[in-house]
């Protein structure tokens, strides 16, 4: 496979895995390379940017977001896919009137042409004609279908088209993609992660329980077993979706009115299972993390009823399974192996109404998967 990760230390040819930012060489964990120095009225830094609020003379004010770079970024190649794919993403939702960022310039890194001379988005925050609620918003996305599974992103004219999708919310994901059929994103999905942990780019610490893990979910995905309800999962429309909507992506007003939507970056087109079902903004985080499965009351009495009443035909609030699978397959970086294990047995439990004990079921899957060569390898490196 082409790797995705290699170790941050110069002229190393190994893999690295990408939460400790070397390869499995003790003195290759490299530390987070930090922003040094930083300008503007305001500034927040975040996960993968830093934010700076700009407020002109004529009281105008810019979101600023600077891609940071640490240990665990990515390459110059997939960090400007990303910045192009939000930037075509804003452009189009100004377009359809959904409270957003207007983009007002983009820079990428290592171009000739960018005088800031780090990758960044500028945009101006919204302050007129906003909508009151979020499902105004999916309403909205749901009166403009695509036909192709990926992300926005410009062609050589500049028109906004489907392209590859650059990665999932967790920065983990090579860029894969675009599809027609959703069994096959997801398929692509499960196994790329498959071979980042068997080459041992992933999930350092615990590496075989996690191959173990997304091995069983490959074959859930790739024998399409999970999927039987979804029975127009490949033949229905495609709709944009914000995959990082954890509450924190909305901005608003002193009454709570939504201003602006932001961190629209790894927004794919996607089936409306996925687009218009429980996502993490109504979701009982808690009960998300340790594995205990079912719909929270936000999903039944915010989106689904708000959905409901605005009439749109495009409403799957009837179970939790679409966003347990994307929980389970976006674990990416920062679970310890029991917060792992917590969140596989609650993915399961959904899908199959109990998970049995974990211990019994690695001894079974190791069983079964004994002549894996790269299981094999794993159990001979642990």
């Amino acid at each position: 496979m082409v790797r995705f990760w290699d170790c941050s230390i110069s002229r190393c040819p190994n893999p690295a895995a990408v939460d400790i930012g070397g390869c499995e060489q003790s003195n290759h964990a490299a530390p987070p390379r930090r922003v040094e120095e930083l300008s503007g009225e305001r500034r927040r830094i975040g996960g993968m940017y830093v934010h700076l609020q700009l407020t002109f003379e004529d009281v105008t004010v810019w979101l600023t977001r600077i891609r940071r770079k640490t240990y665990t970024s990515l390459g110059d190649d997939p960090s400007n896919q990303i910045v192009l794919s939000e930037c075509a993403t804003f452009q189009w939702l100004d377009f359809l009137h959904v409270p957003t960022l207007r983009l007002h310039g983009y820079g990428l890194r290592n171009d000739p042409q960018n005088e800031v001379g780090v990758a960044y988005i500028a945009s101006e925050k919204e302050r007129s004609a906003v909508l009151d609620q979020e499902a105004n918003i999916l309403f909205i996305l749901g009166e403009h279908p695509f036909n192709e599974i990926g992300s926005l992103t410009f062609d050589a004219d500049g028109a906004i088209r489907v392209g590859a999708a650059p990665s999932d919310r967790t920065r983990t994901l090579p860029c894969i993609g675009p599809f027609e059929e959703a069994n096959n994103y997801y398929r692509t999905w499960a196994n790329t992660y498959v071979n980042l942990i068997a080459d041992d780019q992933m999930f350092s610490l615990y590496t075989m329980d996690a191959y173990l893990m997304f091995k069983f979910l490959s074959e859930k995905v790739n024998t399409g077993h999970w999927f039987d309800e979804w029975r127009a999962l490949n033949s229905g429309l495609l709709f944009l979706k914000h995959v990082n909507d954890k509450g924190g992506h909305i901005l608003v007003d002193d009454n709570f009115g939504i201003t602006s939507v932001i961190y629209w970056n790894f927004a794919r087109t996607i089936h409306g299972h996925e687009a218009f079902g429980p996502s993490l903004v109504s979701a009982n985080t808690s009960n998300l993390f340790a594995g205990k499965p079912g719909l929270s009351e936000e999903d039944r009495l915010f989106l689904g009823r708000e959905l409901k009443l605005r009439g749109t035909p495009h409403c799957y609030f009837e179970s939790d399974k679409m966003r347990r699978l994307l929980f389970g397959l976006e674990m990416g970086l920062g679970l310890t192996r029991d917060e792992a294990v917590d969140v596989f047995q609650g993915l399961v439990a959904t899908f199959e109404g109990a998970m049995p004990d974990f211990q019994g079921w690695q001894q079974a899957c190791l069983t079964k998967w004994s002549t894996d060569p790269r299981l094999v390898a794993l159990r001979q490196a642990s």
